[in-house]
This record gives C-alpha cells, structure tokens and sequence, in this order.
C-alpha cells in the first residue's frame, strides 16, 4: 500500500496516478487528507506542497505544475531540461527545487505525453493530414526514441522502495509484441486478365524480376512474394501468443486502400482459414478516417467473414486525428487501439512502451480505449528515413536496449508484403530477423 496527499484531486491526477500504480506497477494506493498524514507513520507522496511532518524519512515531495487542475488546452511554455543525476529530459519544472524530491512535475509530464496533449493544439499536417512529428516536444528535443516515462518511473519507484525498504508493485521486464499489417495477400497471384496486362507493361518498362514472380504467382500462388505467411508464422513460433494480425477490409479498394476485392474467392477462403485460432484486428482503411459509417461497415463485414467479433484495431497508414478517430473507434466497439506510435519515427510517440487508457481532454474523463504503443516500423525504416539494413539493424538495437533498461515493453510493425526484392526490400528479413532476436533477449 503507497499513500499519497494533495490538497485537491482532480479527474487528470487520478488518472495518472492509475496509470502507475494500477496499471503498470499493479501497486495499491491510498489518499490521505493532509491532516490524517500527521497522525501515521506511513511513508507517504506529497504532491503539490512540501511535506511537514514529524517523520520527514518517510516521505518523497512532488511539486506541482498546476495542469492536473486545468480544464481543456491551452498553448504551454514548456522548456525541456536534462536531469544532472539520471542524465533524464523532463519538463514542467519548478522554482523551488530545494523543497521536493523531484526538480519538476512527474506526474504533469506523464499526462502530457500519454494524453496527447499537444496533438490536440494547432499544428502542421502533412500530406495525409497526420500530426507531423516535428511538432512534437519529443521530436524537437531529441528524446523520441526514449521510454521517458518509463525510466522516470524506475527512478520513482526507487525513491518509494528507499523509505519503505521493500520492493513494490510487480516486477515488470522487458517483452516483444509483434504485429503484422496485411494489406494484401498476394502482390500477382489471383488477379485473372489484369495479370497479363501487368505482363505487358513491365515488358514495356523492363522489369523483369516482376514479371518472372508474376508468372511463377500464375503458375503457383503460394510463390507470390506478398504470400510470406508460412515464413512468418514459423520465424514468430516463440511469440505467436503476443502476435496480432491486422487486416485490411476496404468495400471499394483503391491506390491507397489496396485489399483484394472481397468478391475474390480465393481471398475470402484464405481469410476464413488463416484466421482460425489468431489474434485478429481491424486494419481500418484510408477511406475510414473521417467517416464513421464506413468504419462500421469494414469491421461488421470482416466480421461475417471471418466469424469473429473485432476489438482490436491499427489506422492504416497511421492516420488519425486527436479525438476524432479515437471517438470513432469507441463508437466502432474496438476496444485496443496499436496505432499510437509516429509513422515517420521509430521511438515513443506517448513517452511509454506501456500500454494506457485513452485520456479524453474533451469530456476530461478516462476512457475504455486501451491504446497500446509500438515504437518500430518496417515503413518507417526503410521509406521516411531511407536507412539500408544495416543502419536500420543498429537503431533497432538502440531502441531494444533503452527498451531492456527500462523493462518496458516492445512493439512491432511488419507488413507480409515487406520482403519483396521487387520492391526494393532486399535483404529486409535480415531486419526482421534481428528485431525477433533481439525481442528473445533479456538484461
């Protein structure tokens, strides 16, 4: 049991406050009005003003910023600083270092971040209109492929654990979870007359690596190189219980939303029996984004399809939009959201690689969404930041080792169709490969 004191709560503490001690801890906590803290020697959180007690040994003191008490946004002047001691960024710091234990507000910084905060002021899009990461506080000062949130916390737990002189909470550690887009199935097999016409055109252009794959795909679809299905479930064997499946079920496929028509036989008989005993989630389309009905419409026909109900889901081409999508989705019934990461960087969009309810900054309540954060993507790697194989290899195991010392979980993003030489993905299975590797590692 963690007691905590504050002279007000409020709907954006307590959710924070959820987040650590329920969520990722699994700790119990207790308020305290300050004058029953006087009366016990439990070790106690002040939050908001400096303890004054008789036992000041059992206490830690966190300041506060006076945004848990706020009400909807507002522009915030927020300047980063590096932490002397951990070598840690944070925010929201105060005048009086001297009086807490902490030199900012940790619990401010965390609600920030897991909010969302800034992606619901005005700023930039890019093409698709998706929050353009350079906006972002992580991103503009160099500390996106940190866990911030969750170093903060081993560092705040280990001041709890000096004054209670036991460990707390459940030991987290570091684990792989791997998801996979499917976007479709096969990139030649099964596409009747529009096939030889593919033929014609990459002889015109001289593409002749298609057209050998397209006719070996004719000939025998299991050789297509978007069908790496048996590839992947072998080399994800030790981790297929974390593994998700996200699929892409647009009603009118076009050059952004590029399923198979779900007319196609050989399609839907794939679908049925590949789907049998996984994890299964919506793959929303590029055209779902701002309708509703059309959301709907995916996840109730992928339903029937595959006689499964659909909680889960990732935004095709990582496009959402604060707090529309997210209401959406709610409306949807999904439950788990993986959509929460920057498609144009690999590291911690939310500040976390723990997973978090949705905060909703409209209605300032919690809500049941549960968002799971990823922080790689094959995308990412080789088409935003042009990195060969190599380079992406090197940042993967940056980004597992911060992962491994914060004992904070990983998440993947592969797409089937991200093996093709074709494509321009040669040797991407060396990539691949590596992130399970080093997924099976511990400290």
């Amino acid at each position: 049991m963690i007691y905590l004191t504050t002279k007000e709560s409020s709907p954006r503490l307590e959710y924070v406050l959820e987040f650590i001690f329920s969520h990722v801890w699994q700790e119990e906590i207790k308020f305290l009005k300050s004058n029953e803290i006087e009366k016990t020697f439990h070790p106690c959180i002040f939050y908001g003003f400096p303890a004054v007690t008789e036992n000041n040994n059992l206490k830690i003191n966190i300041p506060s910023s006076g945004i848990l008490y706020e009400k909807g946004v507002r522009t915030q002047e927020i300047k980063v600083v590096k932490d002397s001691i951990t070598d840690l960024p944070y925010f929201f710091e105060t005048d009086n270092k001297e009086d807490y234990d902490f030199p900012f507000d940790l619990f401010a910084l965390i609600f920030y971040l897991l909010s969302r905060y800034e992606e619901y002021l005005p700023a930039e899009k890019d093409q698709y209109g998706r929050y353009v990461s350079t906006n972002s506080i992580s991103v503009k000062n160099e500390f996106v492929q940190i866990p911030i949130i969750d170093q903060w916390l081993l560092v705040f737990k280990q001041k709890i654990e000096n004054i209670t002189g036991k460990p707390i909470g459940v030991k987290q550690k570091f684990s792989l979870f791997p998801t996979i887009d499917i976007d479709i199935v096969w990139a030649y097999a099964h596409k009747g007359l529009s096939m030889w016409k593919g033929i014609l055109k990459d002889i015109v252009l001289a593409k002749f690596t298609a057209i050998s794959f397209r006719y070996k795909s004719y000939i025998n679809p299991d050789s297509d190189p978007f069908f790496t299905f048996d590839y992947l479930e072998n080399k994800l064997h030790n981790c297929r219980n974390n593994t998700i499946w996200f699929i892409l079920y647009s009603k009118n496929p076009d050059s952004k939303d590029v399923n198979h028509n779900r007319s196609l036989t050989s399609f839907d008989d794939w679908l049925k029996k590949f789907t049998v005993k996984k994890s299964v989630g919506i793959h929303p389309s590029f055209q779902s984004h701002s309708s509703l009905s059309t959301l709907m419409e995916e996840k109730n026909s992928l339903e029937a399809s595959i006689h499964q109900k659909l909680e889960k889901s990732r935004q095709h081409y990582i496009l959402f939009s604060m707090p529309e999508t997210y209401k959406n989705l709610i409306k949807a019934g999904i439950k788990e959201d993986y959509s929460m990461g920057f498609p144009e960087q690999i590291g911690y969009r939310a500040g976390t690689g723990f997973s978090f309810f949705w905060y909703d900054l409209h209605t300032e309540e919690q809500t049941e969404l549960m968002v799971h954060p990823f922080q790689i993507m094959d995308v990412t790697m080789k088409k935003y930041k042009n990195w060969t194989p190599e380079q992406a290899i090197t940042e993967i195991k940056n980004i597992m080792d911060m992962a491994r010392k914060a004992s904070s979980p990983v998440r993947f993003i592969w797409h089937n169709s991200s093996f093709y030489s074709g494509n321009g993905w040669n040797n991407w299975e060396k990539v691949f490969e590596t992130i399970i590797t080093e997924g099976n590692k511990q400290m």
